[in-house]
């Protein structure tokens, strides 16, 4: 799509009665200052219907210090539609972003087409927006490169950052660096609220319009019911929506799927998918009796009731697509080494994990790998890590005293380091390994891999030691908090910056 056609987007978006009957639009400004420099960290412009403005405010007391040269600020301000309208264009024309006659530094950014952001839970991008609790349509603004901020900012400054930020307008770009230098421009949808219901075979909507609206528009309904990557049952509508609208779908044994579409302008209304058709009610009994520990506040006791079941549970064969689905989810988890049990009845498959450590470890390894053992010693290093085939990866491992049992930390060292030198010629290996003879310990085992700006970090979690991992039931299992293990391993390599084990080269 053109610029031409990007343009005329944004205005039918702000026409009035389109979607909504703006008058106003909230600029919120996430800004580096770099000895007087202002560089953009992320924009986000948000329009409304209330129609008073504001003159620029600082939503942080002051310029927060991220090094001794750059610092971090928070403005916001509430403009006209014909101010935003103008910096719109100009950002398109020009490349250049302009708030209260100050340029604010971009990298060349790329305009992504208009795109309906659902307002369905796990849609990553509502976290980065305001009024998530509507569907909106976004036009936004990318930074491809994010050369600017790279050019200033190291991995560690970054995560600071993110801190900073998130406890200002709790947006935690952790996990959502792909915004990092972007602008977004964001249209809630307010012309409709929606409130819709399944019933039996049907589904019943009901529809509550903007007070504003002078006339109900003709829309067309869309709604289809899935159920094993099938549509099993569907149903249309094309006309006004008045308060409340049944429609027959046939088929309930699934999860419905509905978008709701204004026929003069082709724009969506509303969108729904994934919302509870399996609904449950339990009953918690209060018992009025206490259990009493010794020393300890008394526990209220209660029994628990289960009640009944309404939606797709209900059905027998619904019950055996969802045994199969998870069968094949399992098969897929452990082919692909996101769970995997060993020695389930006792046999010693401590070669079996090795091996499946390797293979993840080759599947993943051309940004790094860490491990993070409190027992590893030299030849748990060499079973797993000096199988990495990417030439030159960083290689970390941290350890711990508990490594060396009775030995002296000096002579244990020494032992390590022959170790690896005699059982490796060391070709494309770059490994530093660090001991942690102090502090508190730490008993979790994990192998990292730390991503980049592009490959997002992944971990698996152990359950125990390199050196006895299959030797008894235990299970190697990929986790989902991968960020957050990556910064915990992170912080403490840089407090054992002075007791390295080995280096290499």
């Amino acid at each position: 799509m053109g610029i031409s056609e990007i343009k005329n987007d944004f205005d039918l978006l702000i026409e009035e009665g389109s979607i909504a009957f703006y008058r106003t639009a909230e600029i919120t400004v996430v800004f580096l200052s770099v000895r007087g420099d202002l560089i953009n960290v992320f924009t986000r412009i948000t329009f409304e219907e209330s129609g008073d403005t504001y003159t620029t405010k600082f939503m942080t007391q002051k310029l927060e210090k991220i090094n001794d040269d750059i610092s971090l600020g928070i403005i916001q301000q509430k403009v006209s539609l014909d101010n935003v309208k103008s910096a719109f264009e100009r950002l398109m024309d020009l490349n250049e972003w302009v708030i209260d006659g100050r340029n604010i530094e971009i990298d060349t950014l790329r305009v992504v087409d208009k795109v309906l952001v659902p307002s369905s839970l796990g849609v990553k991008v509502n976290t980065a927006l305001k009024s998530a609790e509507n569907d909106s349509y976004i036009i936004e603004f990318f930074s491809e490169e994010v050369n600017i901020l790279n050019s200033y900012l190291t991995d560690v400054e970054y995560i600071k950052m993110y801190k900073l930020i998130k406890n200002v307008i709790n947006i935690d770009f952790k996990f959502l660096k792909d915004r990092i230098g972007n602008i977004i421009f964001q249209f809630p949808i307010t012309l409709i609220k929606t409130n819709i219901k399944f019933l039996s075979d049907q589904v019943q909507i009901e529809a509550n319009w903007h007070p504003t609206l002078k006339k109900i528009p003709e829309v067309e309904i869309f709604a289809y019911i899935i159920c094993d990557d099938n549509i099993v049952g569907s149903a249309a509508y094309s006309g006004p929506l008045n308060a409340k609208k049944i429609l027959e779908c046939g088929n309930s044994d699934g999860n419905p799927v509905i978008f709701i579409k204004k026929k003069d302008n082709n724009l969506f209304l509303s969108f729904c998918d994934n919302f509870a058709l399996n609904l449950r009610a339990d009953i918690k009994l209060n018992l009025r009796k206490v259990r009493t520990l010794v020393g300890e506040d008394p526990i209220n006791l209660y029994r628990f009731e289960p009640g009944f079941r309404m939606g797709i549970l209900t059905e027998p064969y619904i019950k055996r697509i969802k045994e199969r689905k998870y069968d094949e989810l399992t098969d897929s988890l452990i082919k692909e080494k996101k769970f995997v049990e060993y020695s389930v009845d006792g046999t010693d498959e401590h070669e079996r994990a090795l091996s499946d450590i390797r293979s993840i470890i080759k599947n993943n390894c051309e940004n790094g790998v860490y491990l993070w053992d409190p027992y590893a010693d030299a030849q748990d290093i060499l079973d797993t890590l000096y199988h990495c085939p990417c030439y030159n990866s960083e290689l970390k491992v941290i350890t711990s005293s508990k490594a060396r049992y009775k030995t002296t930390a000096e002579d244990w060292a020494k032992q390590q380091i022959n170790i690896l030198k005699s059982n490796s010629d060391q070709k494309g290996i770059n490994l530093e390994v660090r001991c942690q003879e102090s502090g508190g310990e730490f008993h979790d085992r994990f192998l990292i891999f730390p991503g980049n700006n592009y490959d997002k970090p992944r971990v698996w979690a152990l359950g125990c030691s390199i050196n006895s991992i299959g030797n008894s039931h235990g299970i190697l299992i990929e986790v989902k908090n991968a960020q957050n293990i990556l910064d915990a391993f992170n912080d403490q390599w840089k407090k054992l910056d002075k007791d390295v084990i080995w280096k290499y080269p």
